[in-house]
């Protein structure tokens, strides 16, 4: 049986079915769990959750109520999230630079950076995911990288999937952009629509990312996403024009990266574009009709604590067709080039570029 119940209620043996509010507010990448850690009940009272869903016929014998738990200590290991962000893109970008420099690219080295991302999303989620907002120019590229990769291992949590694949996921996010590295800066950063050459030069980084990754001997999950992350589901993608079933199937770690890309692109500040927020984000990612796996995207609101916003079929709950913005990107999936967020007239004659 299903109860909702203040945060101030909740107590250790409870079954968590689901937590109200959005992901960003709450220091939890499970969306379903049994709270039997002190430390995590003292972590979820503090927080500014309102309240939670416990399943009664799930949870363990009532436990004894803990006393008042002080702050929780630093474990020694702790990294502020400042630093751990900072030598997280460093490890990136050395990564980024082996492959510039012809070097064979180390899956060992990638799948550690993944290992650390994890257990700092564990200590300190708030913290890194809010850093995963700001990059700067230089340091995009990694940063984009590092953000991709958390995001998926939180959406991978939050489908329930087992531990081996969500580390897939996570270094599949690190490595997707991996191809850019033959990418000139200037058009990477260039603020204004790219033109018909400097698209075809983008399109390229998913095969020549999948051919650097399959030299350094990853995974069929990390060689899938790194190649068809820019698939669509109408078949209006690239590098392949894979459509449909033909995606990623199974497990569907394409669909899943393509959702996470433009979620980080659209949500992250830019210097010719403020950042949007989730619920605009994933409004105009819903009006994009054939681009995302639609059920994955429900789940993914879902996520983001935004489940409502959008449904399968596109009746009730849905967002409205009209008002959807055109998908004009520069070379990290920027939905749009405008400082308010706003596909300016000029750009209109660049739809013929939906996926830059």
């Amino acid at each position: 049986m299903l109860k909702r119940i203040g945060r101030h209620e909740v107590r250790l043996g409870m079954f968590i079915e689901r937590i109200h509010g959005n992901w960003l507010d709450h220091p939890f990448w499970r969306s379903k769990f049994v709270m039997d850690d002190p430390a995590d009940l003292a972590r979820l009272q503090a927080s500014t959750i309102e309240f939670v869903i416990v399943d009664e016929a799930r949870s363990l014998p009532a436990a004894p109520v803990p006393r008042p738990a002080r702050a929780a200590a630093r474990p020694p290991a702790f990294i502020p999230a400042e630093e751990a962000m900072r030598q997280y893109r460093k490890a990136t970008g050395q990564l980024f630079a082996d492959a510039c420099l012809g070097r064979r690219l180390d899956a060992a080295r990638s799948s550690k950076i993944v290992v650390e991302i994890t257990r700092s999303l564990d200590v300190n989620p708030d913290a890194i995911l809010k850093l995963t907002r700001l990059k700067s120019i230089d340091a995009y590229t990694y940063t984009h990288s590092v953000a991709v990769s958390t995001i998926m291992v939180a959406f991978a949590r939050h489908l329930a999937l087992d531990e081996a694949e969500i580390h897939e996921l996570g270094v599949a996010g690190l490595m997707h952009d991996i191809g850019k590295v033959a990418i000139s800066p200037a058009i990477l950063t260039k603020a204004s629509t790219l033109s018909d050459h400097e698209i075809e030069i983008v399109r390229r980084h998913p095969v020549d990312g999948h051919d650097l990754v399959k030299a350094g001997a990853f995974s069929d999950v990390v060689l899938d996403v790194t190649r068809h992350h820019h698939e669509k589901i109408d078949g209006s993608g690239y590098p392949d024009a894979l459509a449909g079933e033909a995606i990623s199937r199974p497990a569907r770690p394409a669909r899943i990266a393509a959702i996470c890309d433009v979620y980080d692109a659209a949500t992250s500040l830019r210097p010719y574009k403020r950042a949007w927020s989730s619920a605009e984000a994933l409004t105009q990612m819903a009006r994009w009709h054939g681009h995302f796996d639609r059920e994955l995207l429900v789940e993914f609101a879902a996520l983001l604590g935004l489940r409502k916003m959008i449904s399968l079929d596109g009746g009730e709950g849905a967002v409205p067709d009209d008002g959807a913005l055109p998908f004009l990107e520069n070379g990290f999936s920027d939905p749009t080039n405008d400082p308010r967020g706003i596909a300016p007239p000029r750009m209109q004659d660049a739809l013929r570029h939906p996926e830059r």
